[in-house]
C-alpha cells in the first residue's frame, strides 16, 4: 500500500511522458491555467462543464458536430457573419 502526501505553496513538474492511472482523480483549485501546442481528449460517456460563462475562440474553425445538436437560449440566440447557412 502505497500512501503520499504534498503540501507546499507551488508545484512544478517537468517531463517529457506523464502518464497516471488511477479509479477516480478528485480536486480543488482555485485556478488552473492550461497551455498545450496539441490537445486530444477522448471520453466514452458523458462530458459535461457546468459554469456561468463559457468562451471557446479559434483563429480559423470552430466545429461542433452530432447526429442531434440542440443549442438554447431563454432570452437570445444570435449568430453572425458575413454568410449563414442553414439546411
Amino acid at each position: 500500500d502505497l500512501t503520499g502526501e504534498v503540501v507546499g505553496r507551488q508545484f512544478r513538474l517537468i517531463a517529457g511522458s506523464l502518464k497516471l492511472v488511477g479509479g477516480m482523480l478528485s480536486t480543488v483549485m482555485e485556478r488552473v491555467h492550461h497551455f498545450s501546442k496539441h490537445y486530444l481528449r477522448t471520453t466514452d460517456g458523458t462530458d459535461r462543464v457546468s459554469a456561468t460563462h463559457i468562451e471557446r475562440e479559434a483563429k480559423q474553425l470552430l466545429r461542433m458536430e452530432a447526429e442531434h445538436t440542440l443549442v438554447n437560449g431563454s432570452k437570445l440566440i444570435k449568430a453572425r457573419g458575413s454568410q449563414i447557412h442553414f439546411g
